[in-house]
């Protein structure tokens, strides 16, 4: 019998089964390590109607890190995304980068202003309380609720 090489005369197999993802991929970004701030690759995750960020750290291992519990509010807030701009006027020097330098620097990509939000807050807080920042970086942000 004489084969012609062609992908129809090869013979079929069928794909190897695969196990699905208890989550949905919804993109990329870069994040935090929860333990030595390293910069690491995260990937945004949905399970459960919850936002996560599922990084790994090359130290620390994986993590998971709550983003929203609200996927429809999380969601929603995309309608308001804006192309990053530049401040015309600087309020500090870049020293160590992001997120290290907080406030007006010559680094910043994005628009100087705040949202009263569940998310809003709990970031607020997360920042406060977990990344090493001069106390009047947050300032005019209560530490309280």
């Amino acid at each position: 019998m004489h084969s012609s090489g062609s992908l129809a005369d090869a013979p079929l197999h069928s794909p190897p089964d695969r196990k699905a993802a208890p989550y949905i991929f919804h993109g990329q970004t870069t994040s935090l390590c929860e333990i030595c701030l390293a910069t690491v690759p995260a990937k945004v995750i949905i399970e459960d109607e919850r936002v996560y960020y599922l990084k790994r750290c090359r130290s620390h291992g994986v993590q998971k890190t709550l983003i929203s519990d609200d996927l429809a509010y999380w969601r929603s807030q995309k309608d308001w995304l804006k192309p990053g701009d530049r401040p015309l006027h600087t309020q500090t020097r870049t020293e160590a980068g992001c997120p290290f330098d907080c406030g007006l620097c010559p680094t910043t990509n994005s628009i100087a202003a705040s949202r009263s939000s569940r998310s809003t807050r709990r970031a607020i807080w997360l920042a406060q309380s977990a990344l090493p920042m001069p106390r009047t970086c947050m300032a005019g942000i209560s530490r309280s609720r």
